[in-house]
């Protein structure tokens, strides 16, 4: 399989060090970045390429430090990951961003989300492992011989576990090139769901592993090392959406890691399957990368605190983003947190709406509104007023609420359809560009701004 069409960067460090990315999908799309798994690398796509751009995502993957083209960083934590993800994301000029990251991806998405609350929109995790320290876990339980010597070897220190590392490379290298489905060592028995699975994706995993340990095992002796160390930050004390998986079959990564993180990450998302391994089910990766857009699934709504909003009790006030439909809105609340109210979009009206139910009181804007006030937010590049206001008020020039009635806007006038109740764009439209992450959203009592999640 060719690697498919993609942007590459080179990011150089604070501390000097080149970070290997790439980045695929949509350029203007909603920005996730994604932390590959142990070992792997920034190479990694899906069977099928168009996902991240029919979803509109900017996916960036990066090579750990030790890995591919990325400069060791010798002793890291699993948190040392966060200034290096604030690094590519400042560089390619990426204000707020959706996280994600697969099996030793999963500690390192989870130190982003935690650390970096004010930046990540929400964070998949994907069959991770938990903290070594984990109260009541047993690390090593359940997990296949390979993992088990690994981690063993970590224990003891880098020159135990460089040993096992370069052994196994050298394995999985070679399977690789001779075509073997079980490149894997063979002291890493799999269950029948994930040796399938290797089957079906083995042209993109060695695309991924050969372009990760092209030049060594220094990511690989350093993640693990990192796994069995304090991590550097609390699971408890995550703050944005999570989206936790797992599946019951997997040897790699026991359920009962994802069993000890869904019980304590406050208000995760959890989907375990039953029927799957650490490869995970096929049938989920639509659902999921929908859920890091910012525009829902096929599943039930999701919950979750948006960044800024607090009640008097200093708890997160909560939303839901459905699937924008009439049947699974999109829940939403008004920027100072004070008033919720419903969006979905009717695409059989002309023009096609966002209808918005405030209560008894149904207003509607033109559905082009959503990219038309994401373009205007670009083209400003800065903070933009709100300016909420009724439609028999004036609006308050520079503000997003003048630029939806303004003569000068794509439309030409008001975006919102139903007269007497065309106002108020100012107030409702903002927090549902915010959910679809497409924007900033301030959340005071009082004079809140908005401002474009762009790329430069």
């Amino acid at each position: 399989m060719q690697t498919p069409e993609h942007a590459e960067h080179r990011i150089t460090t604070a501390d000097g060090r080149t970070l290997a990315v790439a980045e695929w999908g949509d350029p203007n799309g909603v920005a996730l970045i994604e932390m590959h798994g142990t070992p792997g690398g920034r190479i990694s796509y899906w069977l099928d390429p168009s996902i991240d751009a029919r979803h509109r995502v900017c996916r960036i993957t990066f090579d750990r430090p030790g890995y591919g083209e990325s400069t060791r960083m010798p002793g890291r934590t699993v948190a040392d990951v966060v200034p290096d993800v604030v690094a590519i994301a400042d560089a390619l000029g990426i204000g707020r961003f959706a996280v994600s990251g697969r099996s030793g991806g999963g500690p390192h998405a989870l130190a982003c989300a935690t650390l970096l609350p004010d930046r990540v929109l929400r964070c998949l995790i994907a069959v991770s492992v938990a903290p070594y320290e984990a109260a009541g876990l047993d690390w090593l339980a359940g997990q296949t011989a390979g993992n088990v010597a690994e981690f063993k070897a970590a224990l003891e220190g880098e020159a135990a576990i460089r040993s096992v590392a370069e052994r196994e490379r050298r394995t999985m290298l070679a399977r690789l090139s001779a075509g073997r489905r079980d490149y894997l060592g063979d002291g890493y028995e799999l269950s029948a769901p994930d040796r399938a699975q290797m089957t079906k994706h083995f042209a993109h995993a060695a695309d991924n592993l050969g372009n990760a340990l092209a030049r060594g095992v220094d990511g690989w002796v350093d993640d693990d090392i990192a796994f069995t160390r304090a991590w550097g930050f609390d699971v408890g004390q995550l703050s944005v959406p999570i989206y936790l998986t797992y599946g019951r079959l997997d040897t790699l990564v026991p359920a009962a890691h994802g069993d000890w993180l869904a019980a304590h990450i406050p208000g995760a998302t959890v989907v375990v399957d039953d029927d799957a391994g650490h490869a995970g089910d096929d049938a989920l990766v639509e659902e999921q990368h929908a859920w890091l857009a910012g525009r829902g699934g096929h599943r039930p709504s999701y919950t979750f605190a948006l960044h800024g909003f607090r009640d008097t009790a200093s708890e997160d006030i909560r939303m839901t983003i459905g699937s924008g439909t009439r049947e699974d809105p999109w829940v939403l609340r008004t920027p100072p947190g004070t008033s919720e109210y419903a969006m979905w979009l009717d695409e059989a009206s002309e023009p096609a709406s966002i209808v918005c139910q405030v209560g008894g009181t149904q207003l509607r804007y033109q559905k082009r509104a959503i990219e038309d006030l994401h373009a205007m937010l670009v083209a400003s590049g800065d903070w933009v007023p709100l300016g909420g206001t009724d439609e028999q008020k004036p609006a308050t020039e520079g503000t997003v609420e003048a630029w939806g009635r303004s003569a000068d806007n794509p439309v030409g006038g008001w975006y919102g359809m139903k007269k007497g109740l065309r106002g108020r764009f100012g107030v409702y439209m903002p927090p549902l560009l915010e959910a679809l992450g497409l924007a900033e959203v301030t959340h005071d009592p009082r004079n809140n701004r908005m401002r474009a999640i762009k790329r430069d």
